[in-house]
């Protein structure tokens, strides 16, 4: 593997996470300088590449062949296709000529030929900015086969031999502005300076002395290129955080014919504003509208309510070409059309409603009227544009003659300028970037103010907010700006300095007269000072804070985004002038639980302090009292009281509301609204700021964070106070930022936090804590990294790096230990990347690996350096070492393993494996590397592995229903069963984005009680069950039930979630045995995946319940419904537990298998119908295989059944002679099974792997298979005749993992087993429900009892699926060997077949006797009752005939009874059993005919009386263990236990998989 170096574009910005809007649009420029080579296991990655060639004179025509040689090498080395890499390419001089584009060629050979028949065109000219914004306009939109829209990443490839006869500035924003990855070949030094400023990076450029020269750079660049296909070299967006803002509807306007790359750009500026945003109907609603000379409604407001629906729509947001545009005419569609109610429009509520315009054109009508009407409406119109002057004075018609009309639009802004050396070439681009912001301001001293200063180590001011009176004034100051240079920035002291010095009325600043208060904060570079803390103090201030990023300033999206922003988040200032004074809603939510009993006054008491300073009046401040335990109870609301007295008394005298538990959440929705809400005295309405503060004394039920969420979004300002067991964690989440959150130990403490809220009172904390704030943290840092740290920063970046989560250190050693930074030294992410950035080699020549381990046990694993041992949190050291030791390293690593911290041990190169495996915690910890480079392959198993220590596992959500019997039968019970759901459903997080229950009762007919989206709370799910009346009624029809409740609660309406994928579970509660079919409604339920369990007491039938349950080990039972309380957690735990696994299908390719491919292929098809794909349930991966093997797709390709079906369908037959089923394994189990791959073995997700062998395989398979289990894969093998028996079973997990077909056109057979074992997630059972039964005679003779058959009837009835019966085949002793003891067997067949269902859609009964010879009895299809065959057993006559042959007899059986058409029946779930009853040895080997049963799926169970040879018992039986000899008929006393354990084994297995042990 080639090393890696990496370049990496980072925010240098403090999250500032106390903000109460925060926007972090994170642009991270990622680029390995030299790229992986590709992985043995990524498919083709796709991208668009364009190559640009220099045609002009400075090539020469003796040197172009060279040039071309370049391009026919580069594209020799890439996968080239229609759905991988596409080309085109381009040949420029006086003007850009195109050869061909991305979607003119499909394969390499096309390309390559095209390339070779290149002519040298020849021109004194080299204009190539035009040749680059040709590329632009002409070559990467959608008409030319250009991919952008679906995400594939773009490629221009400049190869250029002298220095452009044009301007390439132009040209080079185009590309940047695309999101086009340009790279550049410079031949000979004119070139390279113009390429380094095209190219995305300067080291993306490459030079060739000369043309001779040239292909040696052929190799380098084809690197990149497959770097950005493989998505090594990466541009990626991330939006961190929503902004918390309030109801909104925003129209996008959008000119479509402003070209591709516009258009382009203008979708993803959407999609990062609709990142940011709170989307849906009660909060943001956006709508995009799209015009040219005509307008068309492309989204509406009421379209979509989530941001992941609205996200995919922008998808419709394509250019078409026109020459003229109407924005008059768009204006108009937009106001008629979807400012209306009907679109989804709501300013009848008088919610604010914007439309930003965005064009590039001149309106062919008049814009003046639109938009006077849009104002006269109230709507606020933004308007960007570029190109055209004459446009841009529309423009100003439509954004300025709105502004003007609101007087309350006044703004202080000052811009805080990071001077130094990290902005360096920036600074024109920073300037023209403040001055377009300038420009679209109304700047005067009454409404507009600006400021401006500069920043590095020192701070400088530049003018103040009252130094200049006019816009002229301050853009020529703005343009006088000299950046004052220096090599750190103190950006929190700058932060203090503004705050300090601007925003101060000698400044300038209105801020007292409640003026918005504005900063712009532009940096480069990380801070070498503190933050947070002072951002917090801006923030309290009432600043408006924004921070872009000095790399970013060009992008003209960012400035409309900006300009945007500054409107859109304080818009209610325009609608609503501010209060005058000191009006304030107070809400205090308390405690009210049973838990504070004790401890209620010192909360009375504290109210009272809090209350004691505040003016309360009813034009001043309101105060409100709210209790909560299980729900909310008021004790006074907003406007109950008028005077402080009074409220005063009322406090005085609370008293205890009282409950046992706390759901806060459901608490904080009560507040939002109806306490705070205007009915009940809230003054949001009147701009009235709202606070709230919560107190309590223990950890809440359901969750704070969704409610919180919504409560600052309306603006409330809520302080969380926590007292002795309230979770810190949750008393953060509910406060406005973490200065806000308040924890004591005692009750008694209160005192000091009310202090503490007083001081801030007398700080005016309470009239500013709400100001708006807006944090933009933008990339602008560029750090070249080794290839060590590079590790470990990946690892830091994927790990959730708080002082509440993931806590990290570093230390490097040699001859000793030196810590760059241990766990508390840092509490965020960015600060500890940063550090990890600035890493560089210690040095030294000796490693003392074990002094360094002791080190970091008695430096770093300490409560002092920021250890939570002692509070349970996971301790984990990575040790990487490259050679061994000069000290004992066994001592140390002993003593972390004693304090329990697990060690990861990383050997590369010459590392010592003996010190690697005293240093891991265990051998799964060790990792042992040829090269540095293999590292970053080894990054994602080791991330899982944490994560999964972490316990990180993806949010279980389900829909659950449960069905009660409502008969007569149930009356006296009926209280129990709804106790029992009470209890269950305690148990579940209920919400609307979490677990949802329906309630149905039922007898005769079904009747629904509530549906899964009636109630949204724990607490009302539980008041409606205790209100539940018994139905009464008979007979109880379940059938009707089941089907009644998939076709009317299982749907979305009645707010299922089925097509959301979130799991269904239906829970059937009954006491009686239906009276209709059950088994249609059952079977309509498992194809919709719904998982049902079914209970029963008593008087259930328990072969019904297991025909309606998931699975036979989803029927629980109990004596009565008292008892119901025994399996509530059985079932909880498996139904809050989410069925996933990764499994992988490796299927023999060989040329044998040819024939047969389309079998294996229906096989997987239909065996993966029956599972639910998706990224968190179950990943399907194939692999196919000969002499070597190969994946067709890996476990995280496809997201979807329909995906992987899709795919399957169209698998391509491998093909080849030899067949190394081990080698197979091994690739299996080295490529797919890792967290690259998509594996999630270490996080614990069960590991299958099912393969389809038709041969011996020519490699050893033992070693492997041995691996396979240690790691925990479970291997299911299926091979056909032509396998080996041996080698399957050697391979497979056990011995009954193993499966055979005669061939693979009978593969479907058996896809019901495999199915069965996928779906329930629990083991395969060992072929119980296909056993075959050798019975000794004098076992028959003993147990000719009840209690022996009650035995048979456990085995057959009650251990396995019933659903379309068995077929049971008696082969008995008949020889004259066995005549006197005929009699005891034939009772014993007939008192066996009684305990069966004999009937046509049922069970079968046949018997076959065996002597020298075999005859029929009776056929499986004689007798069509019990009572016909019992009593046709009881006729028999013994056979006669000596010796006995038991081969021949099995051959009988398979020829003449299980023929073709009995054995097609095991599609339908028809088991196929064997009952062999042998008296005595056989004279010929029943071994090939016992085989050639048991792979056709017919199962044998045998006993043996003491005449028998065991190890031919053994032989024909399906297991060894099933095998039973007696020696004597006292004997079988002792037996009966054993026989009774192994029968019931199988069944007791499943139960203890359903309680979780």
């Amino acid at each position: 593997m080639a090393r890696v170096c990496g370049i990496k574009l980072i925010d240098h910005l403090n999250k500032g996470q106390t903000f109460q809007y925060i926007l972090a649009i994170n642009f991270v420029l990622f680029v390995c300088l030299s790229v992986l080579s590709p992985l043995p296991f990524k498919a083709p990655a796709p991208a668009d590449l364009v190559l640009l060639i220099d045609g002009s004179e400075s090539v020469g025509a003796a040197n172009f062949p060279l040039i071309s040689d370049l391009a026919v090498q580069v594209i020799e080395g890439l996968a080239v296709g229609r759905d991988a890499i596409r080309v085109a390419l381009v040949l420029y001089g006086a003007d850009p000529d195109i050869q061909f584009y991305l979607n003119s060629y499909d394969n390499k050979e096309s390309v390559l030929s095209a390339i070779r028949k290149l002519k040298y065109p020849g021109s004194y000219e080299a204009n190539l900015g035009a040749a680059v914004e040709e590329v632009a306009d002409s070559l990467l939109g959608q008409d030319a086969g250009g991919r952008a829209e679906e995400g594939v990443p773009q490629v221009l490839v400049v190869i250029s031999t002298g220095e452009s006869t044009d301007d390439v500035s132009q040209a080079e924003r185009a590309l940047k502005q695309a999101s086009v990855y340009t790279f550049g070949i410079a031949v000979g030094d004119s070139a390279t300076a113009q390429l380094e400023a095209i190219a995305t990076d300067k080291r993306f450029v490459l030079s060739a002395p000369d043309v001779r020269t040239v292909a040696r750079v052929g190799d380098q660049i084809l690197q990149y290129i497959n770097g950005v296909a493989q998505r090594t070299i990466v541009i990626q967006t991330d939006f961190t955080e929503a902004l918390a803002v309030g109801k909104r509807d925003i129209i996008f306007l959008v000119d479509s014919s402003m070209g591709t790359i516009l258009i382009n750009a203008v979708r993803e500026f959407i999609k990062r504003f609709i990142d940011t945003m709170p989307i849906g109907p009660d909060q943001v609603q956006v709508g995009v509208a799209m015009f040219s000379t005509t307008p068309r409604m492309e989204i509406n407001l009421n379209s979509f309510s989530s941001k992941e629906s609205l996200s995919s729509a922008l998808a419709r947001i394509k250019p078409r070409s026109s020459v003229e545009v109407n924005i008059g005419a768009a204006l108009d569609f937009v106001r008629t059309n979807m400012l209306t109610a009907e679109s989804g429009s709501r300013i009848q509520d008088q919610v604010p409603q914007l439309v930003l315009l965005l064009t590039s054109k001149k309106s062919k009508d008049s814009v003046q009227q639109p938009a006077d009407a849009l104002r006269q409406m109230g709507v606020l119109t933004l308007a960007a544009g570029s190109k055209a002057a004459d446009e841009r004075i529309q423009l100003k018609q439509v954004f300025f003659r709105i502004l003007q009309t609101y007087s309350f639009f006044v703004r202080d802004i000052v811009f805080l300028v990071d001077g130094s050396n990290y902005v360096g070439n920036n600074r024109q681009p920073v300037l023209d970037f403040i001055t377009e912001v300038v420009n679209k301001l109304d700047v005067r001293p009454e409404r507009v103010r600006i400021g401006l200063m500069q920043f590095a180590e020192r701070q400088r001011t530049e003018f103040n907010l009252n130094t200049h009176n006019t816009k002229q004034d301050v853009l020529s100051a703005i343009a006088r700006l000299k950046l004052m240079g220096g090599r750190a920035l103190n950006t929190g002291a700058a932060l203090q300095y503004a705050l300090d010095n601007h925003f101060q009325p000698s400044a300038g600043s209105r801020r007292r007269e409640g003026i918005q208060q504005v900063l712009v904060l532009i940096t480069g570079g990380p801070s070498q000072d503190e933050v947070k803390k002072i951002a917090d103090s801006v923030a309290l201030a009432g600043v408006l804070t924004f921070a872009v990023g000095a790399g970013q300033v060009e992008d003209p999206f960012y400035c409309i985004y900006l300009i945007f922003s500054l409107f859109f988040l304080s818009f209610t200032e325009f609608v609503t002038p501010s209060p005058s004074g000191g009006e304030r809603d107070v809400a205090f939510l308390i405690d009210g639980s049973d838990d504070v009993r004790s401890d209620f006054p010192y909360i009375r008491d504290f109210i009272s302090k809090v209350i004691e300073p505040l003016d309360i009046g009813f034009d001043k401040v309101r105060v409100s009292v709210v209790q909560h335990s299980e729900r909310p109870t008021p004790n006074f609301y907003l406007n109950t009281y008028r005077t402080k007295d009074e409220v005063l008394r009322v406090v005085s005298g609370l008293t205890l509301a009282g409950g046992r538990s706390l759901n806060t959440g459901v608490a904080l929705t009560f507040m939002k609204n109806t306490i705070l809400s205007p009915a009940n005295g809230g003054r949001a309405g009147q701009n009235v700021p709202q606070f709230m503060i919560v107190l309590t004394g223990g950890r809440s039920k359901d969750s704070v964070r969704e409610p919180a969420v919504a409560l600052k979004t309306e603006g409330v300002v809520p302080f969380g106070v926590g007292v002795k067991n309230a979770d810190p964690k949750q008393i953060e989440a509910i406060s406005h930022n973490p200065s806000f959150a308040f924890n004591v130990k005692e009750f008694s403490q209160l005192s000091t936090v009310q202090e503490r809220i007083s001081r801030n009172s007398k700080n005016k904390l309470w009239v500013k804590a709400s100001a708006k704030c807006l944090k933009c943290i933008i990339n602008c840092h560029i750090y070249v990294d080794i290839l060590n740290s590079m590790f470990i920063r990946r690892m830091a970046e994927d790990l959730d790096i708080d002082q509440d989560i993931v806590r990290v250190a570093v230390i490097q050693y040699s001859e000793d230990a030196l810590t760059h930074f241990l766990l508390n030294t840092y509490s965020s992410k960015k600060a500890v990347i940063y550090s990890i950035n600035g890493l560089t080699a210690k040095g030294g020549r000796n490693l003392n690996t074990g002094a360094a381990l002791q080190y970091v046990r008695d430096n770093v694993f300490t409560a002092a350096s920021g250890s939570r041992h002692q509070l349970g949190v996971p301790q984990l050291l990575i040790v990487m070492t490259g050679g061994g030791s000069i000290d004992d390293v066994a001592g140390p690593a002993e003593d972390l393993k004693n304090i329990g911290v697990l060690s990861i041990a990383i050997g590369i190169k010459n590392a010592v494996e003996a010190e690697l495996q005293s240093i891991a915690f265990s051998p799964r910890f060790l990792f042992n590397l040829p090269a540095f480079g293999e590292l970053l392959n080894i990054q994602p198993d080791i991330l899982s592995f944490i994560k999964s220590k972490m316990g990180i596992e993806p949010p279980t959500i389900i829909d659950i229903v449960f069905i009660l019997d409502g008969s007569d039968d149930t009356r006296d019970a009926f209280k129990q069963m709804c106790q029992f759901v009470q209890r269950v459903v305690d148990k579940l997080n209920i919400g609307p984005s979490r677990d949802r229950v329906s309630v149905v009762q039922y007898s005769r007919e079904p009747q629904v009680h509530f549906y899964l989206n009636t109630h949204a709370t724990n607490q009302d799910i539980l008041n409606s069950i205790e209100s539940l009346k018994h139905q009464g009624g008979s007979p109880l029809n379940m059938g009707r039930a089941l089907d009644y409740t998939k076709k009317n609660i299982f749907i979305a309406s009645s707010g299922s979630r089925i097509l959301e994928g979130a799991p269904q579970v239906l829970v059937l509660v009954t006491g009686g045995r239906s009276q209709d079919d059950v088994r249609a409604p059952a079977a309509a339920l498992k194809k919709d995946q719904i998982v049902t369990f079914s209970i029963g007491n008593q008087n259930a039938d328990v072969i019904q319940l297991q025909a309606i349950s998931y699975t036979p080990g989803h029927t629980l039972t109990v004596p009565q419904f008292d008892d119901l309380q025994t399996i509530e957690q059985k079932l909880v735990s498996y139904v809050k537990r989410v069925p996933r696994q990764d499994v992988v299908f490796l299927i023999d390719g060989t040329d044998e298998t040819k024939e047969s491919f389309s079998g294996m292929q229906n096989f997987v098809q239909t065996l993966v119908q029956k599972l639910n794909v998706a990224p968190n349930k179950d990943r399907i991966s194939v692999v196919q295989y000969s002499d070597d093997a190969a994946f067709d797709f890996l476990l995280n390709t496809y997201s979807s059944s329909d995906d992987v079906i899709n795919n399957v369908k169209h698998l391509i037959h491998k093909g080849g002679k030899l067949r190394h089923t081990g080698a197979a394994l091994q690739y299996v189990k080295d490529n797919l099974f890792t967290a690259a791959a998509g594996s999630r073995l270490l996080e614990g997700v069960p590991q299958v792997l099912i393969l389809l062998n038709n041969g011996r395989s020519g490699d050893d398979v033992r070693t492997i298979s041995q691996s396979l289990r240690e790691n925990n894969i479970k291997v299911i093998t299926i091979g056909t005749s032509n396998s080996d028996t041996l080698e399957l079973q050697t391979m497979s997990t056990t011995p009954a993992y193993a499966f055979s077909v005669p061939d693979f056109t009978f593969i479907n057979s058996i896809v019901q087993r495999v199915a069965s074992v996928l779906t329930s997630g629990d083991e395969i059972p060992e072929q119980i429900s296909h056993c075959i039964y050798c019975v000794s005679i004098e076992l028959l003779f003993k147990y000719c009892c009840l209690s022996f058959m009650e035995i048979f009837f456990v085995l057959f009835i009650v251990g396995q699926t019933l659903d379309a019966g068995r077929n049971i085949v008696f082969l008995i002793d008949g020889s004259d060997d066995a005549r006197d003891r005929f009699t005891a067997i034939r009772e014993f067949v007939a008192s066996l077949a009684e305990t069966f269902d004999v009937g046509k859609e049922k069970d079968k009964i046949a018997v076959v006797q065996f002597s020298n010879t075999a005859a029929i009895s009776f056929n499986l299809s004689t007798y069509s009752s019990t009572s016909e065959v019992a009593d046709a057993v009881r006729n028999l006559k013994p056979k006669g005939g000596r010796p006995q042959y038991i081969g021949q007899a099995l051959q009988f059986v398979r020829d003449s009874i299980f023929t073709p058409s009995v054995r097609s029946q095991q599609i339908g779930r028809v088991s196929q059993n064997l009952v062999l009853v042998a008296g005595g040895r056989s004279r010929d080997s029943p071994h090939g005919p016992a085989n050639a049963l048991k792979s056709m799926g017919v199962a044998i169970f045998a006993i043996g009386s003491r005449l028998t040879d065991p190890i031919e018992m053994e032989a024909i039986s399906s297991k060894t263990d099933y095998a039973i000899a007696v020696s004597d008929f006292h004997d079988l006393k002792n037996l009966r236990q054993s026989l009774m354990t192994k029968l019931m084994g199988e069944r007791q297995k499943g139960e203890r998989e359903i309680d979780g042990k």
